[in-house]
């Protein structure tokens, strides 16, 4: 019966059938979701290569028209081991986050570039582990490098870049349009236990020196101490006495103590001395 019933109907054309649905419903279904697609993607390109930051263009004209009258600093750029060689040239638009077409770009007036030094300790058997007595070599060693590294690009670029030892200097080199560095240090460990140390890095343009890096040192107790290590939080009570001969001999040379990544007992010691 249900043949006989079916044979009896009238054929259906499911084309005509299609063809009555509101075409808005079509361009619903197939519209959005393409719109939605697009403007996701138009939305990336702007934010990551058509918009500087992000801000509204009147915050972006403001913060424009301010960098044209100060002069601004960096307190920290540790240059790769690499810098200067070729294919991390100081005077090309690298990779890297550093070098002066960026400094020109940014109109940044000048950084503390430092003398760092922490060799490798996350490789190798047993690793991570703790510096070893030849970890002080090594870490001498990359300060040296570094130290080459940056008084080189003054030698290499005259007209471009200068070193400040003062305040005045980086003054003057502002108003000559070079970039002005300053020589710091970060992580006291590779000094080791000799205080005369900063006597000779003060001799040779030092005018920042920062105790610690990751992990605690013999000088000073870090913000981030190395539990694998078997690092504890504040292990010395903030600064050891080396650390406290340290901080008086600083400010009889006028060197710059910088704070930013010592524990904070080790801060309010060197405020109190």
């Amino acid at each position: 019966q249900i043949a006989t019933a079916l044979a009896g109907c009238a054929p259906v054309n499911l084309n005509e059938t299609e063809m009555t649905r509101p075409r808005w419903k079509k361009a619903l279904f197939i519209g959005l979701p393409l719109a939605l697609a697009i403007s996701a993607g138009a939305g990336f390109l702007a934010w990551n290569y058509w918009s500087p930051a992000g801000y509204p263009v009147k915050v972006m004209k403001q913060a424009d028209d301010l960098q044209e009258r100060i002069i601004s600093f960096d307190s920290h750029i540790t240059v790769p081991m690499k810098f200067g060689s070729e294919g991390n040239e100081a005077d090309k638009d690298g990779s890297g986050q550093f070098d002066l077409v960026k400094t020109a770009r940014g109109r940044l007036s000048g950084a503390a570039l430092t003398v760092f030094g922490w060799p490798e300790i996350w490789n190798g058997d047993n690793a991570p582990h703790r510096p070893t007595p030849g970890f002080v070599d090594e870490a001498r060693h990359q300060q040296e490098v570094r130290y080459k590294i940056i008084t080189g690009m003054v030698r290499d670029f005259p007209n471009q870049v200068g070193i400040a030892y003062t305040p005045d200097d980086m003054r003057r080199l502002h108003g000559e349009g070079k970039f002005a560095i300053f020589i710091s240090m970060l992580n006291a460990y590779p000094l080791g236990n000799d205080l005369s140390l900063l006597d000779h890095w003060t001799a040779r343009g030092m005018r920042m020196f920062g105790f610690s890096y990751v992990g605690n040192n013999s000088w000073a107790d870090s913000s981030r101490p190395l539990p694998f290590l078997n690092d504890t939080p504040d292990a010395l009570g903030g600064l050891s006495e080396i650390g406290k001969q340290a901080v008086q001999r600083l400010n009889d040379l006028g060197v710059i103590i910088d704070v930013s990544q010592m524990s904070s007992k080790a801060l309010e010691q060197v405020i109190q001395l």
